[in-house]
Parts: structure tokens; C-alpha cells; sequence
């Protein structure tokens, strides 16, 4: 492999682990993975050995050498898997896993296959690629002569994009009930929040969750929580955080408020 590419995902999920998790991951795994299926450990096997290998440090002063310990290396890996970048598929004979956020880029094979061409009265390799070259000189000269400097606005972009998926792991990480994240993403991308709305998003999260602590702390009734997609398609972070004491059964409910007004009266006659 000439080179690496880490997608935008990719590139999110390692902002905030630590420094070894990403070594781990870029330089151990992710050279290895199979770009089809995005499986690392078939074609080329790997190894807890073969990462602590990877890892290794040359003697130099002032820096401590050697590689890291066999548990470090699996303590890394499984919490590579915990923080959704990789998923472990076997440890038994060598190490398999599957680079989850890289097969969100990968290309469907199927439509990258060119219909052939029946004609016998030309070459269509030769035609197509001559074509191909005329479009792609007219497109250059027409991009030169219009916007000269027009790579800033890309580079732009791409920055937004992964500024947005880091805060999208950071709602991924701290949601209770973290399911379908395709989904989940997909509607975190439409809302596309700024920083101002992105911590509303947070604060109410966060409210909710030590109000469905708090409940469960006194053993009363609490509701499921919502698919994360459901909980951002319908703005529930603007919902009181007590929502959860307004969701009791019925009857539930009216025995307290019969208890609360028993302890009102006896408060009253004191």
C-alpha cells in the first residue's frame, strides 16, 4: 500500500482516545484492511504480537523503548470495538476484526462494473479514454480560468464535515440507548447544529439522564428510552427533563398525589 486514507468518521471517533488506541488503529489495522469487505486479519493476518511489534520503540535517549505489554494491546483493541471503530470477529488462532466507519465510504463493487460495449465498429477503450480526456481538459481550463484559487472552500468543507462527526460521537458517546447509528447519524446530519444549538442538544440530554437516574434511584416507573434517530427527529432535548415523573401509570400516579395531599393536611394542622 502506497498510501492511507482515514475517512471523516474514521477521523472523529479517534479525536478523543488516547494516544495509543490511535496507533493502534492507524498504523496496526487500518494498513492491513481488505478495502472489499473491510476485514483486516484474513489476507493478512495480525496479531496482539504483531501489534506490539508495530509499536515498538528504538532505543533513544531520553525516551522510554521497548513495546507495549500483551494486555495493553488487548485492553486497546477492545476499546477500539467499544468506541464503535472496529468490530472483533475472532481472537482464537490470530485477530480478525472489521473496520466499521471505513465501510461507510466504501464503494458498492457492483456499480463500479463498465457495461460492455457491443460495437464492433470501434474501439471503445481507445474512444473512451480520449473522451474522458477531452471532458477532463475542458473542465480544468474552464475551473482555471473562472476561480484560480478554489481548493480553500474544499479544505473548508471537509474541516465542517469532521467537526460535525466529532460532535455527533460526542452525543453517540453519552446517549443511553445508543442503537441504529446509521440512522441516528443521518438525522444528527440533517439538524447539522452549530455550537449554540449542538449544547442545548446536550444540556437537555443531560437532564433527562439524571432524571431517569433519579427514578430509577427510587424504584418508580421509568419508559424506555427513545431510538436516538426518534429523539433528534423530534427535538426531545427541548422537553422537560422531569418528563419521566409526568410518565407514571395512572393509578400510580393518583396514589401519590392521594399521599401528597394526606401529607399536606397533616402539615397544615401542625
Amino acid at each position: 500500500m502506497n498510501f492511507l486514507f482515514a475517512n471523516a468518521h474514521e477521523l472523529a471517533a479517534l479525536l478523543e482516545l488516547p494516544y495509543i488506541q490511535r496507533v493502534v488503529y492507524l498504523m496496526g489495522i487500518r494498513p492491513y484492511m481488505d478495502r472489499q469487505s473491510c476485514i483486516v486479519g484474513i489476507k493478512r493476518r495480525i496479531s496482539y504480537q504483531s501489534l506490539r511489534e508495530t509499536l515498538y520503540v528504538g532505543p533513544i535517549a531520553g525516551v522510554k523503548t521497548g513495546s507495549p505489554s500483551l494486555q495493553q494491546m488487548k485492553r486497546a483493541v477492545k476499546s477500539l470495538e467499544r468506541a464503535g471503530l472496529i468490530e472483533i470477529q475472532s481472537t482464537e488462532r490470530h485477530l480478525i476484526v472489521k473496520c466499521i466507519y471505513a465501510e461507510l465510504d466504501n464503494p458498492d463493487p457492483k456499480k463500479a462494473v463498465p457495461k460492455p460495449n457491443h460495437n464492433s465498429d470501434t474501439n471503445p477503450t481507445q474512444g473512451n479514454v480520449v473522451e474522458a480526456g477531452k471532458l477532463c481538459t475542458s473542465r480544468q481550463k474552464l475551473d482555471i480560468s473562472n476561480n484560480p484559487e478554489a481548493d480553500p472552500p474544499q479544505k473548508s468543507e471537509d474541516y465542517n464535515y469532521i467537526y460535525m462527526c466529532s460532535k455527533f460521537e460526542k452525543f453517540w458517546k453519552s446517549y443511553p440507548h445508543p442503537v441504529d447509528r446509521e440512522a441516528a447519524f443521518y438525522q444528527f446530519r440533517e439538524l447539522n447544529p452549530d455550537d449554540k444549538l449542538f449544547e442545548k442538544i446536550m444540556t437537555g440530554l443531560h437532564g433527562q439522564i439524571e432524571s431517569y437516574n433519579l427514578q430509577v434511584m427510587l424504584s418508580e416507573w421509568v419508559p424506555k428510552w427513545k431510538y436516538p434517530a426518534n429523539w433528534l427527529a423530534k427535538k426531545c432535548w427541548q422537553a422537560d427533563p422531569y418528563v419521566f415523573e409526568q410518565s407514571l401509570p395512572v393509578a400510580h400516579d393518583l396514589e401519590n398525589q392521594q399521599i401528597g395531599i394526606q401529607e399536606d393536611s397533616n402539615l397544615d394542622h401542625t
